[in-house]
């Protein structure tokens, strides 16, 4: 398939008065304006990676266009018990290797922030002190440390529903990447009325997921 690609651009001003007091004073411009700015094209990046964007025809990893196997949990996790959940952590990061005959395998799980917490706090229940999390890690097949389970807010809410969801995926550029043709680069500042304004900018392409059947994603956890 062919995909666009889009200019990210933000810039950050400075007064010539704000310059003056800096010069006077003999210390460097407010860098808050400047890191702002460049978090801003960040975010916006992994925003396009989690989201796409379709008006500007850019694929995101839950927008629905790749092709990558989901299903539904039978219950929230909020309400099930830690059997319950672990059988969702067991089938999510085994679907990987099951879909691709083993050739490809799930070394990544990501979570919604509030279920990854519950997991790493609460007690897996089957005679030991053990959280649901280290019980995970320890039984899995392919997931093989705790840090390789992540919490990231994108998951909290997929829909705009409030729907949570797992994602389980082989990190591999053969598998997925985010594309991005032109990276971050700045520009040398520029004199606009009584301000100086330092514009960064950027080209992105989406994610290309290049292997769909070694991605996962369990919906309603």
């Amino acid at each position: 398939f062919d995909t666009k690609v889009k200019s990210l651009a933000v810039c950050a001003k400075w007064s010539v008065q704000e310059i003056r007091a800096a010069a006077m004073a003999r210390r460097n411009l407010r860098g808050s304006l400047a890191r702002a700015a460049r978090k801003a094209m960040i975010r916006t990046e992994n925003s396009l990676a989690w989201f796409g964007d379709s008006n500007a025809g850019i694929r995101g990893l839950l927008d629905g266009t790749h092709g990558i196997p989901t299903s539904g949990a039978g219950a929230a996790w909020s309400g099930a018990s830690a059997s319950a959940i672990l059988a969702d952590l067991n089938d999510c990061s085994n679907a990987p290797s099951t879909a691709t005959l083993g050739n490809w395998t799930a070394n990544k799980v990501l979570l919604p922030l509030s279920e990854f917490n519950r997991i790493a706090t609460t007690n897996s229940g089957f005679g030991t002190d053990k959280t649901i999390l280290a019980s995970f890690v320890e039984n899995s097949p392919y997931i093989s440390s705790m840090t390789d389970v992540v919490g990231v807010q994108e998951l909290e809410d997929i829909d705009g529903a409030g729907t949570k969801a797992m994602v389980c995926y082989r990190q591999d550029p053969d598998v997925l990447r985010m594309e991005t043709p032109l990276d971050l680069e700045q520009f040398a500042p520029q004199e606009d009325c009584l301000m100086t304004k330092v514009i960064w900018h950027m080209r992105v392409a989406g994610l290309i997921v290049i292997r769909p059947l070694a991605i996962s994603v369990l919906t309603g956890i």
